[in-house]
């Protein structure tokens, strides 16, 4: 019975900081920083079940897709200089960096990483990423374009 409890407590607990970033989303307040050099670009990897590809633009702002048995979702981050923080409250941090592997931490449920590989073609993205993300791109050039 004790175990029990003390299960239940601990998992209580250790959703509460992902719980509490959501409840408390500053998202919009967020000051995007300019992203290193070797995170520029589109990063493809599982984070749980799902298949997530996310793209980093120079100036530190982005989108992560992530689609896994019809749940598809499409939704802005920032890179603000110590985490990727995403539109819906949460945020990782970057354990690990270099010209192809992108490690991110969750510091929720116990933590938990997830390994992304650089994909710039986007040859892994889930289909409803594929199709998102080069109709995104080609919006945000477009954008450039107008504003030189």
């Amino acid at each position: 019975m004790r175990l029990a409890l003390l299960a239940t407590v601990v998992l209580s607990v250790s959703g509460c900081a992902m719980t509490n970033d959501m409840h408390n989303n500053n998202f919009p307040a967020v000051i995007a920083v300019p992203a290193p050099p070797n995170l520029v670009g589109t990063w493809t990897g599982s984070i749980g079940p799902y298949l997530a590809t996310t793209k980093f633009e120079k100036d530190g702002t982005g989108v992560m897709c992530a689609s896994w048995n019809g749940r598809d979702s499409l939704n802005r981050i920032k890179y603000d200089g110590k985490e990727v923080r995403y539109a819906d409250g949460s945020r990782t941090s970057i354990k690990s960096l270099d010209d192809q592997v992108l490690v991110l931490r969750a510091n929720y449920y116990f933590g938990a990483d997830y390994t992304l590989h650089r994909d710039d073609e986007m040859r892994q993205a889930a289909p409803y990423c594929l199709e998102k993300l080069k109709l995104s791109g080609a919006k945000m050039s477009r954008e450039e374009d107008v504003h030189p």
